[in-house]
């Protein structure tokens, strides 16, 4: 489960209802096609005084194709990771020492925001209550709205991800767009009943 040790006010917020709530979550990423490519497990260790998440990537007929390390702490509303550890099958291990954040709860009257760099990406967070259809239910959400900029060959890039989290259920779904192209689901979690994504709605 996450650590909250060493916390600045965690007790304000219901992290471990949101983060990976049951300790561990699979997830299906997927192709533009709607096509699986990989499945990746979430779970988190502990290593003395340091917590990690840990992502474990399989392909094909359950081959490991990769591990990713997050190294975490806990500031106030964030989930702040300061180190990630890559370890690829084939191109061996990569350590960053990037400031990502990894989840935010919204203020209480108005959205959360934040920037900061990935390995050379820009990205511009936020963090907003919505109202989303989930599995038949209305359920109040936390949608983390992320706005990637890159220059690649002189050419600037605008992605966008969101993510969707619902109390009790940790992320459920996080959808992807390259520049101005059709958004699609990047990455939804693997459910007892079949499941298809989320639809936001109004009060």
């Amino acid at each position: 489960m996450l650590s909250l040790s060493a916390t600045c006010n965690a007790d304000e917020y219901n992290f471990e209802d949101y983060i990976y709530p049951f300790g561990n979550r699979t997830f299906n990423t997927l192709d533009a096609n709607g096509k699986t490519i990989s499945v990746s497990q979430y779970s988190f260790v502990s290593e003395q005084y340091d917590n990690y998440l840990v992502e474990e990537v399989y392909i094909g007929m359950g081959m490991q194709s990769a591990t990713n390390y997050y190294r975490y702490r806990v500031e106030n509303n964030t989930v702040i990771s300061d180190l990630q550890i890559k370890q690829n099958k084939l191109t061996g291990s990569t350590k960053y020492q990037d400031k990502r954040t990894l989840f935010a709860f919204p203020g209480k009257d108005k959205p959360y925001t934040w920037s900061e760099t990935e390995q050379g990406e820009k990205i511009d967070g936020k963090s907003e209550y919505v109202y989303v259809m989930f599995m038949g239910s209305k359920e109040k959400a936390i949608k983390i709205t992320e706005n990637i900029t890159y220059v690649v060959n002189n050419v600037k890039h605008k992605h966008q991800r969101k993510s969707y989290w619902i109390e009790g259920f940790g992320r459920v779904v996080t959808y992807y767009r390259m520049d101005d192209g059709k958004e699609r689901i990047q990455s939804i979690a693997e459910m007892p009943v079949a499941f298809g994504g989320v639809t936001e709605i109004s009060l």
